[in-house]
């Protein structure tokens, strides 16, 4: 059986996507724009910036690996 951090390692080792890659920049900046309205509770504001910023190093990671 593996183990969740196992898996993850998994996860990392793949080989860059494109389209993974474009839905995961469009989604962090939907966010991060998101964040920016003051309409939303600051709380919001704070969980959308720190997805946003999850997503982008999503999205980095396999890029950076492949270097």
């Amino acid at each position: 059986m593996t183990s969740p951090l196992e898996r993850l390692a998994d996860l990392a080792s793949e080989a860059p996507d494109a389209k993974e890659f474009a839905g995961l920049r469009k989604g962090g900046l939907a966010r991060l724009k998101d964040a920016a309205n003051k309409g939303n509770s600051l709380e919001g504001r704070f969980d959308l910036a720190y997805n946003a910023v999850a997503k982008a190093l999503g999205a980095l990671k396999p890029l950076q690996e492949a270097r």
